[in-house]
């Protein structure tokens, strides 16, 4: 165990700090990282082959704008007790008591 607690980066001494259940999260934690940066690797590797088989090869800029789209603003507007229940009666709903 202790070759696994320092292959996950883990020192000796800190290992042993552990309770048997810490470090079960901590290599679970490990793990789900490993699967992540596996998927990234797969993600850029498919993707590098299939740019390298494409005719015309896409702008940067329309492949990256997808990755850094603003997120839409949502509504911070509160409604008072009365326009709820308005518009719960318009709706055809049963508005709160």
């Amino acid at each position: 165990m202790l070759r696994l607690a320092v292959r996950i980066g883990l020192k000796p001494h800190e290992y042993w700090d552990l309770t048997p259940k810490e470090f079960k999260i901590m290599l679970d934690d490990y793990q789900e990282k490993q699967k992540e940066k596996t998927a990234d690797m797969l993600y850029l590797s498919w993707h590098s082959a299939a740019f390298q088989r494409s005719k015309k090869i896409p702008k940067l800029a329309d492949i990256m704008s997808g990755i850094f789209k603003k997120k839409p603003k949502t509504s911070t507007k509160s409604y008072s007790r009365e326009e709820i229940i308005e518009n719960a009666k318009k709706r055809g709903l049963k508005p709160p008591k």
